[in-house]
């Protein structure tokens, strides 16, 4: 293990100093985005962690608030006192914003942050549970036009389009600056639209695709655009790293870099005027080798994994050091294999992180205060291309053998045995005595072969590694309650239960599933049916499967639970009918 983490170091500290080559050499780099406090969500910002990350990359100053605390109520006075302390303490390096809850007296708070000495405002609308057309929000913009201080507002995912009534806002308080954080990732090209070119309304970087901040820095000029790490949710080296070479891959001049690492940020910090918006720069293609677009690949499939903390994410990261190059390489050489390989290129899937199972009980997917990155599917890891004839019989097999009730398994799936009976239960007891045994039925697999136990029963089905969940559940088990909409773990609609917590089964691979997995149909005769049911909350019902996925593990966690807790444990399903007040009633009343 020592020879592990020795080796560890060795690496980390190889990225420290490339990225520290790549700096430019100029003082007074500004980070617009961090945070000091809990989360919620269990993340944590620490004064003396933000104070060393900005030593060792040489910067002065940073914007700091406070987080989406435990002890919000009433009107995140205690985190905001604690920002500001925080900031009396730092010699003037942090910034502090106080951050406001618009259901509870907003303006007061911001005017007692401002008279301690706070510097900005802080919006989070998807943490908050309010839209840009909100009429509370006017007060709040008139206040830091007023004050002449500076509002910086969540604009990453999460959010419906948000760019023609912050334009609204904007063009009714002439004097506002604004920072839209997370490059505008939730309307970028309406927000592009409406403030490109615009003088005082910025942009902030802290997002985790390099696509994204490749598409933003063709969108919006680099006068209006302030560098930011997300802490905690952001770190060193990456995210500095990935803006340095984002922004040189768009054209991005060493002048311009140093502008949006310091200038710009520091204008907005000493009230100084900004500077007169050029032209966007990047290009409208993106072009990749087909070596680094394997690496890439891999590299996506293996976050959420770690994410998750699932099985084996050390295996997809083996793929890129134990030879991605050399197969890419053979694979050009054989020009009906290079071929296949270019259509698996075109991504099948893609993801973004669920919240982790951290022992604290289940929950279901919360998004968090930062962007996760577009994580696509493992191309590379798709089945091998077979012959036309071959492909063909297999089709006919299939067919022949289709089941006609659309629950039963299919694809070459079977069921082996009930888990609540006889070898099911006790093969399962065992897994959990010996995980990993080879007797294990969940968790199991072999090569294409994969066993699950789903609602009780113990299925083997045969599938490619890098298959996710969701389509095995719906492809192979005719289990089609769970539903795939934006297939990027964004929305929760995929989300079934293992072992009791909350998963998003369109992001999490098949094979590396070794809990017992809870789907909709597993929860027919749960009392938050008829809840769901009784208050109306369902529409269109795409959601609802997901949505009582994740309730049922939250009152199995917790059977009372608040409102504010509904609506932190069910923030990573979204319902695009927005039924949330009727859903909320649901949890709230299923005992009844």
């Amino acid at each position: 293990m020592s020879e592990l983490l020795e080796r560890a170091h060795e690496l980390f500290a190889g990225f420290e100093a490339e990225l520290k080559s790549e700096l430019p050499q100029a003082s007074g780099n500004f980070d617009a985005h961090t945070h000091l406090g809990t989360d919620i969500d269990g993340m944590v910002g620490r004064p003396e962690e933000l104070t060393a990350m900005l030593d060792l990359y040489g910067f002065s100053r940073c914007n700091v608030f406070c987080l989406d605390e435990p002890d919000r109520h009433p009107s995140f006075r205690a985190g905001n006192d604690r920002t500001l302390a925080f900031a009396e303490k730092s010699n003037g390096r942090f910034i502090p914003y106080v951050r406001l809850d618009l259901s509870e007296s907003p303006i007061e708070e911001a005017e007692r942050c401002l008279d301690l000495g706070a510097r900005g405002i802080k919006l989070h609308p998807r943490a908050q549970k309010f839209v840009l057309d909100d009429e509370r929000l006017a007060p709040v913009f008139a206040i830091a036009s007023e004050r002449k201080v500076p509002i910086l507002i969540h604009g990453g995912r999460g959010l419906p389009p948000i760019a023609d009534h912050l334009h609204d806002l904007v063009e009714r308080y002439e004097n506002v600056q604004l920072i839209i954080a997370h490059a505008g990732i939730a309307d970028l090209s309406g927000l592009a639209g409406h403030f490109a070119g615009t003088p005082g309304v910025f942009f902030d970087t802290s997002v985790w695709s390099a696509v994204d901040l490749l598409s933003f820095f063709r969108l919006v000029p680099p006068e209006q655009i302030v560098y930011a790490s997300d802490y905690p949710y952001g770190g060193q080296p990456g995210s500095l790293l990935l803006m340095l070479r984002s922004a040189r891959s768009a054209g991005l001049t060493e002048a311009q870099i140093v502008e949006l690492l310091a200038g710009n940020a520091n204008r907005i910090a000493d009230g100084a005027a900004p500077l007169e918006p050029s032209q966007p720069q990047g290009a409208d293609v993106l072009r990749q080798p087909m070596a680094m677009a394997r690496i890439h690949q891999y590299l996506s499939m293996a976050m959420p994994l770690i994410y998750s903390r699932q099985q084996d994410p050390v295996g997809a990261l083996r793929r890129i050091d134990g030879g991605a190059d050399r197969r890419v390489a053979r694979r050009e050489c054989e020009p009906d294999r290079g071929r296949c390989g270019a259509a698996r290129a075109v991504p099948a899937a893609g993801g973004r992180r669920p919240a982790a199972a951290d022992g604290h009980g289940a929950h279901p997917p919360v998004p968090v205060d930062g962007d996760a990155p577009h994580l696509l599917a493992p191309a590379g890891r798709l089945r091998r291309a077979r012959p036309r004839a071959q492909r063909d019989e297999r089709a006919q097999r299939a067919c022949r053998g289709a089941r006609a009730d659309p629950r039963a398994p299919r694809g070459g799936a079977r069921a082996l045995a009930d888990a609540a009976g006889g070898r099911g239960r006790h093969r399962v007891a065992d897994r959990r005595a010996h995980d990993g045994a080879p007797d294990s039925p969940c968790g199991h697999h072999r090569g294409d072969h994969v066993r699950l136990t789903v609602n009780g029963h113990l299925y083997e089905a045969t599938a490619p590694v890098g298959t996710s969940l969701a389509h095995v559940l719906r492809e192979l088990l005719g289990l089609t309650g769970t539903k795939i909409a934006c297939n990027e773990g964004h929305c929760g609609a995929c989300t079934v239960q293992v072992d009791g917590v909350p998963t998003l089964a369109c992001i999490t691979l098949a094979h590396n599933v070794l809990g017992e997995i809870t789907t909709i149909e597993g929860l027919r005769d749960h009392p938050l049916i008829d809840a769901f049911v009784r208050s109306d909350a369902v529409q269109c019902g795409f959601c609802t499967p997901g949505q009582v996925v994740s309730a049922a593990a939250l009152v199995a966690a917790n059977p009372s639970p608040t409102v504010d807790e509904i609506r932190h444990r069910m923030a990573g399903n979204i319902c695009r009918c927005g039924t949330y007040p009727r859903i909320e009633e649901a949890i709230l009343t299923w005992r009844d």
